[in-house]
């Protein structure tokens, strides 16, 4: 249930379902689907309340020594240092954490996994300058991500794409990525993704020299995002 709700942008209830589920598993000592339960609850704070998103990750994280499986061990360092890198501070160690797990990823044959992390390697890529690279690693994790059925990261990896496309101005691209992106946030009911993706709207008109309608999306994405109780 928490999945579905997170899909549909409802991170209040889907933080809420997922430290449901990670207190039931504590309880029957189910240690792997605690951890994973706790790094699903983080990335659902981060939106809604940004102060339980360190501390809750830093619980999954507590649970590393136990946990029995080296993948699982990879994912949960790797997810807490993206995280890490964007709320509190850049450090290499997570770029590296990342890697690490998508090499993991790759070796288990973990396709789901595997499409996580490569939608967030492009966020690292980005903040390295290496536009052309994350384009390339953005566009594999958007069909990694869509094999897997996660739309959420899927539009997380559409996200970063634009990101990089801009940088590297290859504008006519962007406006066709962002066009799939923001259909596919409306259509899933993203609000949250959806107004990011409509300030990066705001940057392409900025570059384009086109103020007005940059002014006049900026003012819409303001009143929306101001009419929710999301953070980020």
């Amino acid at each position: 249930r928490g999945m579905v709700r997170r899909a549909m942008g409802e991170m209040t209830s889907a933080a809420a379902d997922f430290m449901e589920l990670a207190s039931l598993a504590r309880e029957c000592e189910q240690v792997e689907t605690e951890a994973k339960a706790l790094l699903h609850a983080a990335s659902a704070f981060s939106w809604v309340e940004r102060q339980r998103c360190p501390e809750t990750f830093e619980r999954a994280v507590a649970l590393i020594p136990r946990l029995q499986s080296e993948l699982l061990k990879a994912h949960v360092r790797a997810y807490w240092g993206y995280w890490y890198s964007r709320f509190l501070t850049w450090r290499e160690e997570d770029e590296q954490a990342c890697e690490r797990a998508i090499e993991a990823t790759k070796q288990a044959g973990h396709r789901a996994l595997l499409s996580m992390h490569v939608a967030r390697q492009t966020y690292y890529l980005c903040l390295r300058s290496e536009y052309e690279s994350a384009c390339r690693v953005a566009e594999e994790g958007s069909w990694l991500t869509l094999e897997a059925g996660d739309g959420f990261d899927y539009l997380y990896c559409l996200f970063y794409w634009s990101w990089a496309l801009l940088h590297a101005g290859q504008l006519g691209k962007l406006r066709a990525v962002l066009r799939t992106a923001t259909d596919v946030a409306e259509k899933n009911g993203q609000n949250l993704l959806a107004a990011l993706l409509s300030l990066e709207n705001v940057w392409l008109y900025e570059q384009a020299l086109d103020f007005n309608r940059a002014h006049d999306l900026s003012e819409r994405t303001l009143r929306q995002t101001g009419a929710g109780q999301h953070e980020t």
